[in-house]
């Protein structure tokens, strides 16, 4: 079955892509008000589903800076670089700052709360924010470098037994139970790319600012061990399926080197798992038959500058 996720703010534009594309369902972003969507897509005979991203708050991160992440290598500014200033990913917030893990997780459950037509989620962006090395790949995402308390205090280097986004996960789930519904909740998760991964039998480019290495523990450790714990979560009655991220242009790769254009998400969905529900762009969901299609899911993120008095937890150096 396909599945559209849309802004709730254009709700015609999303039901016509969803006939096009032959689509069951639209997953409406519950950061926004949902009631003429939802009611829009019952009057189609569509299912409305929730999505909600959680460390993507522009919001949040304008007006809790202390709870955004400061790459440990700041290449991905390029000529911008300056050693005695650190430089926030915008527009995400670290959910494993303790603070933002807290208010992520009742913001969360405040609007499935509202939204009680919601009794299936795909939630998104329970990892690190973008260039989590500093590096500029998009797909980089394994770290948090925020000041302050922390609910994990290990980082991916330190091959930790408890990761961030499951403790996040796993709490969320355990408020979502308590509700007075049953709520399935389906996490979507971005692969760790970067250069010396091989996927699908092809070595993936940089994609970064400078080399991306496979070789590092986000990708040969924290990547495949997160991917392994979430599995053991679906197929369980609360959550049916696990997400994973496949967008080709966002992700920064629709490169030859994958073969015919946009291989890239198919390479991928084969060589995690096709027991992995892919999202994708509309570009792309000719290729499956099962997939959700991403119609208002950003990825970009751009540097701001932290405030007076910031010192993330690890030095941040040039490169």
């Amino acid at each position: 079955m396909r599945i559209i996720q849309a802004s709730p703010s254009d709700p015609t534009r999303a039901i016509e892509h969803a006939w096009v594309l032959g689509a069951k369902a639209i997953a409406w972003d519950l950061r926004e008000d949902c009631a003429d969507a939802v009611r829009a897509a019952t009057a189609a005979k569509l299912r409305s589903d929730g999505w909600y991203s959680v460390a993507r708050d522009p919001q949040a991160a304008e007006e809790h800076p202390e709870w955004m992440h400061a790459p440990e290598c700041n290449a991905w500014l390029g000529g911008k670089a300056r050693p005695d200033h650190h430089t926030l990913v915008a527009p995400y917030i670290s959910i494993n700052n303790r603070e933002a893990f807290e208010y992520a997780r009742a913001r969360l459950l405040d609007r499935v709360i509202e939204n009680d037509w919601c009794v299936r989620l795909w939630l998104s962006d329970i990892q690190g924010a973008p260039s989590g090395c500093g590096c500029g790949n998009p797909s980089c995402r394994s770290w948090d470098n925020s000041p302050g308390p922390k609910i994990v205090e290990e980082s991916p280097y330190d091959l930790p037994d408890r990761f961030f986004s499951e403790e996040f996960f796993e709490s969320a789930m355990m408020a979502i139970w308590d509700l007075d519904r049953p709520v399935q909740v389906s996490p979507v998760l971005c692969p760790q790319g970067g250069s010396g991964v091989v996927t699908g039998g092809v070595e993936e480019p940089d994609g970064a600012a400078i080399s991306c290495r496979g070789d590092l523990p986000s990708a040969i450790d924290y990547w495949p061990e997160l991917l392994d714990r979430f599995r053991s979560w679906a197929g369980s009655l609360f959550v049916p399926q696990l997400g994973i991220l496949l967008m080709c242009d966002a992700l920064g790769k629709d490169d030859p080197v994958y073969g015919s254009p946009r291989q890239w998400p198919v390479l991928a969905h084969g060589h995690y798992g096709t027991d992995l529900f892919p999202c994708v762009e509309p570009a792309d969901a000719e290729w499956f038959e099962h997939c959700l299609v991403l119609l208002d899911a950003p990825q970009t993120f751009w540097p701001v500058p932290a405030p007076a008095g910031y010192e993330p937890a690890l030095r941040t150096v040039n490169a």
